[in-house]
């Protein structure tokens, strides 16, 4: 398992991931965390990730939750990153739990529209 990812991890593309258990041992990734473009996605369920370079959750049609971003508590604190987090066009997504997110990382340069969802 690697717990560290000097990079980007993409997590893209696909119609049969519907969480992401299989990187529970990720803790931080350099640069860019990307999750978009799964249509089966319904939760960040597994992901343990403390620090990114930056986030891009978008495009995921049944994603209802982003509860595994918990542990997150940084972005942007790696060199050469912008500290930038775009959750955008999800469907499903309340904008009320993307709200709360992004009222926990002021540090970050945060942008949202388009996740539909209802909320809680």
């Amino acid at each position: 398992s690697c717990a560290a990812i000097d990079g980007d991890l993409i997590v893209s593309d696909s119609t049969d991931i519907v969480d992401l258990q299989p990187l529970f041992h990720v803790t931080s990734v350099s640069r860019q965390l990307s999750i978009t473009n799964n249509s089966a996605l319904t939760s960040l369920d597994g992901l343990r990730v403390t620090s990114v370079g930056s986030l891009q959750i978008a495009n995921n049609a049944e994603l209802t939750s982003i509860a595994g971003l918990q542990s997150l508590t940084a972005i942007g604190d790696a060199p050469f990153n912008e500290g930038s987090a775009f959750i955008v066009d999800n469907e499903s997504l309340g904008q009320c739990l993307v709200d709360d997110f992004f009222a926990r990382h002021p540090e970050a340069f945060l942008q949202s529209f388009e996740n539909n969802g209802t909320c809680p």
